[in-house]
């Protein structure tokens, strides 16, 4: 079985690809030009499975495959495979969806309290001495909102929206 993995860059080293080397005869590509479907059909031209993140299959690259079955997606959504294309030729398609909805989760309350406390804006603007030549005793460029008494509305409640009304 051959294997090829489009976007293995390891920007944490926190990843091993050992499993996945072990399924059978696999190619790791740290990353693959998203925009040149050339190199991408040449890389998997013959690939029985397909692993991808970013890197593009479209209908072009799928109907260049001569014994894809798989493709699995290393993120959330499906946007980056032609799910019809797949479905025509018989290739099953799969994503994680609940990969990063803990960080994802976190990260929407990094902005929420940067939206309500303006935490960049007041940083930057200590770092240019302003706070010290505030005449008052408290200091903001811009009002901070306060969130008790807030409600938090959400659009959608999949993986993520459920971690982020649980924080909430």
């Amino acid at each position: 079985m051959k294997i090829v993995l489009l976007d293995g860059y390891e920007l944490n080293k926190d990843l091993n690809w050992k499993s996945l080397q072990e399924l059978g005869d696999c190619t790791l590509y740290d990353r693959t030009p998203v925009n040149d479907n050339a190199e991408i059909i040449k890389r998997i031209k013959y690939a029985d499975i397909v692993i991808t993140h970013k890197t593009p299959l479209d209908h072009e690259v799928i109907s260049k495959t001569s014994r894809l079955k798989y493709i699995g997606i290393m993120g959330t959504g499906y946007d980056v495979v032609d799910i019809e294309s797949a479905h025509q030729n018989k290739v099953v398609v799969t994503n994680i969806p609940t990969y990063a909805s803990d960080a994802v989760a976190q990260f929407t309350f990094s902005l929420l309290l940067e939206v309500t406390s303006q935490v960049g804006l007041h940083n930057q603007l200590v770092h240019e001495n302003r706070w010290e030549q505030a005449p008052d005793f408290t200091f903001w460029e811009k009002p901070l909102l306060e969130l008790k008494g807030k409600t938090l509305g959400l659009i959608g409640y999949g993986h993520i929206a459920q971690k982020v009304a649980k924080i909430g």
